[in-house]
């Protein structure tokens, strides 16, 4: 896979076995047997960002790549991702330290992602990534402690202090979960192979997003249809091991839009036939109905929501103290939640608004196609970017970047996907079989 198809697959594999974030039980089991793992894999990635800069640079030069590409994308992001790199430098990080700071921040597997959806089927690519990854979650998952060096959580207790000391062996141990929606619960508060149930739960969404357009893309063949059922499945499983919420409201905002339109297009007995229906079945299910809306749309009084208020009021704080650069990181204090007050917070407003304008854009850009084609009754062009993009807007309000190589896998995937990158429309034609 990586040889074969260049960047796509050398970033599909940093996600599978050298993320601290996509792979962290994988990657610190590797770690144990080749102590220097990380650094070479942070070194070959920012190498691979150097290279691929230049190269997109020449390829815009000569009119191959459209300059909206590099006024929303290009110049933005490496703005951005050379703020990061001089601030911490400025700090007195040293060089390691602040190039680590840009691998956790994920740019770079963005600009990677891009530039090999050039020469290679990117969707296709992606799929693939996803079946490994669910593939690997579920393995986890089922064994349990007989997968425990590979397991994200073994890791996190390790070095998570006295608390993860005696919660991560059960974790690891607890039987997997379904129909659960408590999410204090330790049997729902899954790892697999990430670095917190969060992670987990932004794949799960990927999962659920990717099979469901599988399975209703016209005309699947057996092969296909096999795997939209597997990613499903995997999908719903973890996702109930995980409850991360923003992504999976975010995609369900999606379903239910274009629910909505067809329900519109009924005639009027059978618009009354389904909301009757819809209302039995509420009605049936109530109990389980006001679990998922508890979930979902949570008190003032919920710790989930009580940490991040604190975080957003410490944003705000260091925002106003310095608002040129921002404080340095402490995790003493708390952290914001949403990407980019994140970055205004330790790297500075300008380097927060300029982080923020690839996200506007797409956004922009996709509500625009997405709503055009709802109309027409024909979504499912613009579909599974769409859902892409509902993911990543749901992960950076909510919960920031907590996978960073899918988070801008997915946003480098539907940028392409909407033919916002390349000038020759015919290098972007997808045909997944």
């Amino acid at each position: 896979m990586i040889w074969k198809e260049r960047t796509l697959g050398f970033v599909a594999t940093i996600a599978i076995i050298g993320s601290d974030t996509d792979s962290s039980g994988v990657m610190n089991s590797i770690i144990r047997f080749i102590p220097f793992y990380k650094v070479i894999v942070r070194g070959l990635t920012l190498f691979m960002f150097v290279y691929v800069i230049f190269k997109v640079y020449e390829l815009y030069k000569s009119k191959k790549i459209k300059k909206e590409f590099i006024v929303f994308y290009f110049v933005p992001l490496l703005f951005t991702s050379a703020t990061v790199v001089l601030v911490n430098l400025f700090r007195g990080e040293g060089i390691i330290l602040s190039l680590s700071e840009l691998i956790w921040l994920g740019t770079p597997f963005f600009f990677l992602w891009v530039f090999g959806s050039r020469n290679f089927d990117s969707e296709k690519s992606f799929i693939r990534l996803l079946v490994i990854q669910a593939s690997i979650s579920i393995i986890v998952l089922i064994l349990g402690p007989i997968t425990r060096e590979i397991n994200g959580a073994t890791y996190s207790y390790i070095l998570g202090g006295d608390i993860w000391e005696n919660l991560g062996p059960i974790i690891v141990q607890a039987k997997i979960s379904f129909g659960n929606f408590d999410k204090q619960s330790l049997d729902v508060m899954k790892f697999a192979q990430f670095h917190n149930p969060n992670s987990l739960g932004v794949y799960a969404t990927a999962f659920i997003s990717t099979g469901t357009y599988l399975l209703i893309k016209s005309k699947p063949k057996m092969t296909s249809v096999l795997v939209a059922l597997f990613l499903t499945l995997i999908g719903i499983i973890t996702w109930f091991n995980s409850l991360t919420r923003g992504p999976i409201f975010m995609i369900g905002l999606v379903f239910i839009a274009i629910s909505m339109r067809l329900i519109f297009c009924l005639k009027t007995r059978s618009k009354v036939i389904v909301l009757v229906c819809f209302f039995l079945v509420s009605f049936i299910f109530r109990e389980k109905v006001f679990e998922i809306l508890n979930h979902f749309f949570l008190n003032l009084g919920n710790i989930s929501i009580l940490s991040r208020l604190d975080g957003y009021a410490y944003a705000f704080e260091a925002i106003f103290s310095n608002p040129f650069f921002g404080l340095p990181i402490d995790f003493q204090n708390p952290v914001p939640h949403i990407l980019p007050l994140k970055i205004m917070t330790y790297y500075g407003v300008i380097a927060g608004i300029s982080l923020s304008i690839p996200f506007i854009h797409i956004t922009q850009h996709t509500l625009k196609r997405f709503s055009r084609e709802l109309s027409k009754m024909s979504p499912l062009n613009s579909l599974y970017p769409t859902l892409l993009v509902s993911i990543v807007l749901g992960t950076m309000l909510t919960n920031g970047v907590v996978v960073y190589v899918l988070f801008w896998i997915m946003l480098a995937e539907s940028v392409a996907s909407l033919d916002l990158v390349w000038s020759n429309i015919e290098a972007l034609k997808k045909k997944v079989e």
